[in-house]
């Protein structure tokens, strides 16, 4: 893999979507915006880490139509999985209830007869 050599030149906490990185053939690091899969890029001059760096990026992705978003760093908790905080809806005898008498009733007819 190409540049498989070098470490991740990313801060541990950088969470951005839509930007990445890529080497020149000479060696050299540059940074882009890309929002869309085949959609336009836009290179970032301005040194990684700085503020005019985040203006830069955030100028870029509203240029592209891009919505500020960062990444997911933890799967989602299924409510099956051990550790699932997630609240449970419990039955609603009521609605269960309005939704049997507003279901239509089928006739003899319309059962396919095998």
């Amino acid at each position: 893999m190409a540049g498989s050599d070098r470490g991740d030149p990313r801060t541990p906490g950088d969470r951005r979507m839509y930007l990445y990185l890529d080497y020149s053939k000479k060696g050299a690091l540059y940074w882009y915006v890309k929002v869309a899969r085949k959609g336009r890029r836009i290179n970032l001059s301005e040194g990684y880490g700085t503020s005019a760096f985040d203006v830069a990026y955030e100028a870029a992705v509203a240029a592209l139509g891009g919505v500020l978003r960062m990444r997911r760093v933890q799967a989602d908790v299924m409510p099956d999985q051990a550790g699932a905080s997630l609240p449970l809806c419990g039955p609603q005898p009521a609605r269960t209830a309005a939704l049997l008498r507003a279901a239509p009733q089928g006739s003899a007819e319309d059962q396919d007869p095998r």
